[in-house]
């Protein structure tokens, strides 16, 4: 009987230790990476930093580059959940689009300063191509949840394709700022970068008329 058949272990069912060495396993690529940088997640690496022995890798993932997007996955549901959460905490009342959205940077800035390992995954998607692409899904996903929360909460909401694309900008933005305050780049806090979002996207309450406007000439 093997251990898929279904024992227990010290009280632990088979299913349960499969998925546990599994988080073991794409936590020691979130250290790898961030000590060591992308290129040195290997099978072995991996093996090492988890304590677990390659048998337990191959059983979980197919290859190296499969446990980083995983984590990669895990890292954009957290920044989604987190801004999600707390956008939606946001009680009614007076200025409400100010506090909706500095809560949604809060979320989302926080969601990655919680653990200094997330802004290296982060940063090794300018390298890996599969962590660019999903890079690329995150920020699609963000300036998704952005340009509906404008036409949602605006008077004068853009046209969506403006709106999503001015989204676009400010999380492109806002992510290279804490990617590279993170990586000792720029000299900015997490809380002096929140403001500055924060104030980039309440200055375009205009973005519809002004654009009106320059097309208009």
């Amino acid at each position: 009987m093997t251990e898929s058949d279904g024992r227990r272990y010290s009280g632990v069912a088979a299913g349960a230790r499969r998925e546990e060495r599994r988080v073991r396993f794409l936590d020691a690529a979130l250290t790898v990476v961030a000590r060591d940088g992308v290129a040195a997640v290997s099978a072995r690496s991996l093996c090492a930093e988890s304590g677990l022995h390659a048998r337990y890798f191959r059983e979980a993932f197919d290859s190296p580059d499969q446990v980083l997007t995983e984590a990669f996955d895990l890292l954009a549901e957290a920044v989604m959940a987190r801004v999600a959460g707390a956008i939606g905490a946001v009680p009614d009342g007076p200025d409400v689009l100010e506090r909706k959205v500095r809560a949604g940077v809060r979320g989302s800035l926080a969601a990655v300063d919680d653990d200094d390992r997330r802004a290296a995954l982060l940063m090794s998607a300018d390298v890996h191509p599969g962590l660019r692409d999903r890079r690329e899904a995150l920020i699609d996903l963000l300036a998704g949840a952005m340009a509906a929360q404008a036409a949602e909460i605006l008077d004068d909401p853009p046209d969506p394709a403006d709106a999503l694309l001015s989204a676009r900008l400010i999380v492109v933005g806002g992510m290279h700022l804490s990617i590279a305050a993170a990586a000792g780049r720029i000299d900015a806090t997490v809380e002096v970068i929140e403001e500055v979002m924060v104030a980039d996207i309440l200055s375009n309450r205009e973005l519809a008329e002004v654009l009106r406007r320059l097309r208009a000439e």
